[in-house]
């Protein structure tokens, strides 16, 4: 891949891994940590990447297996949601669900999700947010299908318990 092609690449899935990284933390300066690391490591590895394969999950890999290691390096730690400003809380809202839902019902979502163990958050995260079936996020996650399926129950049993008065 030449530069421009691989900046190309970059500009083009930039917006999602944004929203990924959002996802992913729920704080803004995290979310901008997790991006850098992000992009930092898919550059030094473009070496391995394959052009027969899908650019967004490889990068969307890269990401997700960065937040984990932040998270087992105990220097990073996205527990609270904090904003500046009303406008950043707006941007987060904007740039992680493009679906109409109600603000208030939104942040019972958000809190809900947020609450998720890493594992059962990232598999909600690109299953609802990001749109990729389950042998996507499989590919992405590098797990097995049916881990996948199983992360994806107990997390839905989960957010039933936290969102019963939702119905």
């Amino acid at each position: 891949m030449t530069n421009n092609e691989v900046n190309k690449q970059f500009e083009t899935y930039s917006a999602d891994v944004w929203r990924l990284c959002q996802s992913l933390c729920f704080n803004y300066q995290d979310s901008e940590d997790l991006f850098q690391e992000t992009f930092i490591k898919a550059y030094v590895k473009i070496d391995t990447y394959n052009p027969n394969l899908d650019f967004r999950k490889w990068i969307f890999s890269i990401c997700y297996n960065t937040f984990k290691n932040l998270l087992r390096k105990n220097s990073f730690r996205p527990i609270n949601i904090e904003f500046v400003n009303n406008e950043e809380k707006d941007n987060l809202i904007n740039n992680i669900i493009e679906k109409d839902i109600e603000k208030n019902i939104f942040w019972d979502i958000v809190n809900a999700v947020k609450s998720l163990p890493p594992k059962l958050k990232a598999v909600v995260v690109f299953f609802y947010f990001d749109d990729f079936s389950v042998k996507e996020i499989s590919d992405i996650l590098k797990t097995p299908v049916y881990t996948v399926k199983n992360r994806l129950y107990k997390a839905r049993i989960k957010l039933k318990e936290r969102l019963v008065d939702y119905g």
